[in-house]
C-alpha cells in the first residue's frame, strides 16, 4: 500500500521497500531555494526515503514558492523591528523633551531647584506601592514631572518673591495649573492626554477647598491626588522663598496623616506611609 503526497510522487508504508521522490540539485541557485531542497532532503532521508530526479519541476517550485514566502515574511518582520526602534527613539526624545520643560520651570523658580524631579521619582515609588503597571507608573512620573509647567505664565517676580504674597499675588499663582494643562494640550500626543488630569488639578483638596475648581472627593481625579500628596510633602521638606525653616520627615509625615480625609485622599494617605517615601532636602549652608 501506498500513502498519496502531495505532487505526483507516493510514499511507501513503512513494511514496503521505499519508493523514490523526485527533487532538484540546485548546485549554485536562490540559498533561500536551496535551504528549502536541503529541508526536503534531510526529511526524507529521516523518513528513510530515497529520493531521485524525477519530480524535479515539482520540488522546483514548491521551493521557489516556499523561498518567497520566507522572503515576504523576513521583509514585514524587517519593517516591524524599524517600526519598533523609530517608536522607542520617538518615545526616548519626548522623556527627553518633557524633562527640558521641567527643568526650565525649575530654573525660572528659583527656590525650587529640582523640586520637580523629586516630585516624579517619589510619584513613581507612590505609584509602585499602588500596584501601578509600568504604562500607569509612567504616565504618573509624566504628569508629576510637569505639574507645574504652568509657572512658565506667573511673572518671575511672584515666584522668587523674598516673603509671604499678597492675595493678587497668590491669585496668580492659583492660576498655574489652568496654564500648565492648555499648554500641554497642545501637543496632540495620547500620552500627554493621560497626564493633563494630574497637571490640572493637583491643588484640589478632598473637603473641596482647593483649586482652580473647588472639586472634592472622588470628583479628583487619581492622579491629581497623587502628584497632590507627592508634592506637598516636597514642599515641606524644602526650602521655599516664603518659609526657610524646613519641616523633618517625621513633622511633613505627622502632618500628611493629620490631613487624611480633609486635604488628601483617606486611602492614599495609608499607602503613602506604607510607602516610607525618602529622605528630606536640607538647604544648603550659606557660604
Amino acid at each position: 500500500a501506498t500513502v498519496g503526497l502531495v505532487g505526483p510522487a507516493t510514499v511507501a508504508a513503512q513494511d514496503e521497500e521505499p519508493v523514490k521522490i523526485g527533487y532538484i540539485s540546485l548546485g549554485d541557485a536562490d540559498p533561500f531555494v536551496l535551504l528549502v531542497t536541503q529541508g526536503i532532503r534531510a526529511a526524507a532521508e529521516e523518513a528513510g526515503v530515497e529520493l531521485s530526479e524525477c519530480d524535479a519541476a515539482f520540488l522546483d517550485d514548491l521551493a521557489l514558492s516556499c523561498a518567497r514566502t520566507l522572503a515576504a515574511v523576513g521583509n514585514q518582520a524587517g519593517i516591524a523591528l524599524h517600526r519598533a526602534r523609530l517608536v522607542h527613539a520617538m518615545e526616548r526624545l519626548f522623556l527627553d523633551v518633557m524633562k527640558a520643560i521641567a527643568a526650565t520651570i525649575d530654573a525660572k523658580d528659583g527656590y525650587t531647584h529640582r523640586h520637580s524631579e523629586r516630585v516624579a521619582a517619589f510619584a513613581m515609588r507612590l505609584a509602585r506601592q499602588m500596584g501601578f503597571d509600568a504604562d500607569r507608573r509612567a504616565v504618573v512620573e509624566m504628569s508629576a514631572l510637569l505639574h507645574d509647567v504652568g509657572k512658565i505664565g506667573v511673572p518671575d517676580a511672584i515666584l522668587n518673591k523674598p516673603g509671604k504674597l499678597t492675595d493678587s499675588e497668590y491669585k496668580e499663582i492659583q492660576l498655574h495649573p489652568v496654564h500648565g494643562a492648555r499648554i500641554l494640550a497642545n501637543i496632540q500626543s495620547p500620552r500627554v492626554i493621560d497626564l493633563l488630569p494630574g497637571v490640572k488639578y493637583h491643588h484640589e483638596r478632598w473637603d473641596g477647598t482647593g483649586y482652580p475648581d473647588g472639586l472634592e472627593g472622588k470628583k479628583i481625579p487619581r492622579l491629581a491626588h497623587i502628584v497632590r500628596i507627592v508634592d506637598v510633602f516636597c514642599a515641606m521638606t524644602a526650602v521655599r522663598q516664603y518659609r526657610q525653616n524646613v519641616h523633618s520627615l517625621a513633622q511633613a509625615m505627622d502632618y500628611i496623616k493629620s490631613e487624611a480625609g480633609k486635604h488628601f485622599a483617606p486611602d492614599l494617605v495609608d499607602v503613602f506611609i506604607k510607602a516610607k517615601i525618602g529622605k528630606v532636602d536640607k538647604p544648603k549652608a550659606a557660604k
